[in-house]
């Protein structure tokens, strides 16, 4: 199932599916919004932004965000109310650079071959999964 908040058809997050391809797709959503500048941490509020226009852009970004993640995601994100925080827990549940990983995405390549017969597009896009 797809994700249609904003009128832009992506894949919900759902924990199982590809993390970086996910957020790269809802920030390319969130720039479009204008709503982009609003994933910095509260502090960080530019100056030219109005405190009320700031308040909105990351209630309308976190809204964005959370329209696209799926049940057991949003669960975790339902109580988070400040966007970085948000932000910052999906990164660091989702977006794994430990040595577990790393030695995981390893054996994954040395184990990777392509089928007979398949597209060489879709086994460039498996190996980049």
């Amino acid at each position: 199932m797809a994700g249609k908040g904003t009128g832009f058809a992506v894949e919900l997050f759902n924990g199982h599916n590809d993390f970086t391809l996910w957020q790269q797709r809802v920030k390319n959503i969130l720039t479009r919004e204008g709503l982009v500048k609003a994933l910095k941490k509260k502090s960080e509020k530019p100056d030219v932004v109005k405190d009320d226009k700031w308040e909105e852009m990351r209630e309308l970004a976190n809204s964005t965000i959370q329209l696209y993640l799926g049940k057991s995601t949003l669960r975790e994100a339902i109580n988070k109310t400040d966007l970085a925080e948000l932000w910052a827990k999906l990164e660091s549940r989702y977006k794994s650079k430990s040595l577990t990983n790393r030695l995981s995405l390893k054996k994954q390549l040395y184990a990777l071959q392509m089928s007979e017969g398949m597209n060489f597009m879709n086994h460039m896009d498996e190996f980049n999964r």
